[in-house]
């Protein structure tokens, strides 16, 4: 619907700020274990995953942070303005394009990542729009050597934030979604693709759906916080069959909303103990 304006704007409210960087650099020839493929949220770039990236460090992994999706509007000029401004392209928020058309490129560095590994396989630590991002690059990509994938906020039933679910869902009944599609990708995948995918009942989480949300041989883990805030209700980041663990499961006190997730010390204790 139109109103996914109000899902962008209530993101942009919860942005974290600035953060160090995290390490890039291939994995070849460091430990035996698997590097840890980090894919940051709607909004997010490679430093709103650093606090992660640094724990994950320090057991001895190796980290590669992936950044994905800037907005649609901008892919004609960001080759010069990565020429011109380096410092400026790299701290633009990403996560704004589709996720179904940024998949293939996220399943090609994956796979690269591996390729330098000694593992020959990876890890992925995803986070909100990153985990839908993240499982539709396996279900695309058959033979994707991911091990193990731990989502943290995921948003598997997508976000009924502000009703937007419900009024998709009436477009749908009252026979004018395809009108109302139309009109909304013409208003908004210029600057932020994601954002309609992730509104309950979209159509590319219901093919993300529909394909399997629990690929053979793939390890998943749910990490979610019932004061999410984002995933609305928060048992959408929950699924049947997978290893969920619920932050206040484990501190009752924790008030941990979506955006502050990757930077919670017990979020990021839960993704080491997932890992392990």
């Amino acid at each position: 619907m139109l109103l996914a304006v109000l899902l962008a704007a209530a993101l942009v409210l919860g942005l974290p700020g600035p953060a160090a960087r995290a390490d890039t650099t291939p994995c070849r020839g460091t430990t035996t274990a698997p590097p840890v493929v980090l894919v940051h949220d709607l909004l997010g770039t490679p430093a709103s995953v650093s606090g992660l990236a640094a724990v994950l460090a320090a057991d001895g992994r190796c980290v590669v942070a992936e950044a994905w999706g800037p907005a649609p509007a901008l892919a004609p000029v960001l080759p010069l303005l990565s020429n011109l401004l380096p410092a400026v392209v790299s701290n633009l928020p990403g996560g704004l394009a589709s996720m179904e058309q940024a998949a293939p490129a996220l399943s090609r560095r994956v796979a690269a990542t591996a390729a330098t590994a000694p593992a020959r396989e990876v890890d992925v630590v995803a986070v909100g729009a990153g985990s839908l991002l993240a499982l539709r690059s396996v279900q695309l990509t058959p033979g994707l050597p991911v091990r193990r994938l731990v989502s943290v906020g995921s948003l598997w039933d997508g976000t009924n934030l502000a009703g937007l679910g419900d009024l998709e869902q009436l477009s749908r009944d009252a026979g004018t979604y395809d009108l109302v599609l139309g009109v909304e990708k013409l208003l908004m995948d210029g600057a932020c693709a994601s954002c309609r995918e992730l509104i309950k009942g979209s159509d590319f989480l219901r093919g993300l759906q529909a394909a399997g949300l629990r690929p053979a041989g793939l390890q998943q883990v749910d990490v979610v916080s019932r004061t999410d805030g984002l995933v609305v209700p928060w048992t959408s980041g929950v699924r049947d069959g997978v290893s969920t663990l619920v932050v206040q499961e484990h501190d009752p006190a924790a008030r941990s909303s979506h955006f502050a997730l990757p930077r919670d010390p017990v979020v990021q204790g839960l993704v080491r103990a997932a890992l392990r």
